[in-house]
């Protein structure tokens, strides 16, 4: 592979590289009830009502902030509502991905494959995981008016911007590109707009909802070309019966707002909705 690179110091990180990403659940104490922090187990006689489970989230943009009303935001005030019991607790990468891997929790956004591939040694913990939310895929976008890239040789000779955290020597084998690596979709939906790159390779929604919020005309992609797609973004939890009870619940409430139409009507028009 041949290509050149320049990189962007990391201030935050790209939307839904959540799908690489780890996090931990944890049980409350009650006056009723002795809880485990690091299972959710609780110990007791009123375990059911005493248990609430806290959830970590990955502080995603547009998608997932601690104090805001993005997607991920309006769809656990909606699970709220409808009788869920949970502490959302939002959090950087960083932490997030430190209290999962000491064995306690619930993440959301992730899926398993994410998990045992950024943390291997959680493959052989017992984990529970929820149905998937939406799905994410990894495109290459161009300039609305510019043409599409239908195969990867085409950015042979090109510049093209992906995030910090996408190895281009796995995304990009054997082409001649030149690599810009940079912190965020907002950053990078501003160099394809300016002309400093020819194409991104990103993740949907992300990308999509950048352009959004910029107010620039949102960038496209060829719907037959992706590097990967169809990862689910789901809860996953340490495994307890609290965390396996709590799992149920959500995936019941989760399917109601799926066949109802309001899941499409809270995360947006450019998310997938896994039906």
């Amino acid at each position: 592979m041949s290509y050149t690179q320049e990189r962007t110091p990391i201030k935050y990180l790209s939307v839904t590289m959540a799908m690489v990403l780890v996090c931990s659940l944890a049980a409350v104490r009650s006056a009723h009830a002795d809880v485990n922090p690091d299972t959710g187990e609780v110990h007791g006689a009123n375990e059911a009502a005493a248990a609430k489970v806290r959830i970590y989230g990955h502080a995603l943009n547009y998608r997932l902030q601690e104090r805001g009303e993005e997607q991920y935001n309006k769809l656990f005030h909606q699970l709220a509502a409808m009788g869920l019991e949970f502490e959302l607790v939002v959090r950087p990468l960083t932490r997030v991905m430190r209290r999962f891997a000491e064995g306690s929790g619930c993440f959301f956004p992730t899926s398993m494959n994410a998990i045992k591939m950024a943390v291997p040694h959680l493959a052989s913990m017992p984990l529970v995981a929820s149905a998937p939310v939406d799905q994410i895929s990894l495109r290459v976008f161009t300039r609305a008016g510019a043409g599409k890239i239908t195969d990867l040789q085409q950015l042979n000779g090109r510049r093209v911007a992906l995030w910090n955290g996408l190895d281009p020597e796995i995304f990009l084998q054997g082409l001649t590109v030149k690599v810009e690596t940079t912190p965020s979709e907002e950053v990078r939906v501003r160099m394809l707009e300016a002309g400093r790159i020819d194409a991104i390779l990103g993740f949907t929604p992300d990308v999509l909802l950048a352009a959004d919020a910029l107010a620039l005309a949102p960038p496209h992609y060829d719907e037959s070309l992706a590097l990967f797609r169809d990862e689910g973004a789901s809860l996953i939890c340490h495994e307890s019966p609290v965390t396996r009870r709590f799992v149920a619940q959500f995936d019941q409430y989760l399917e109601r707002l799926k066949k109802s139409g309001e899941l499409r009507n809270i995360l947006g028009p450019h998310v997938e909705v896994v039906l």
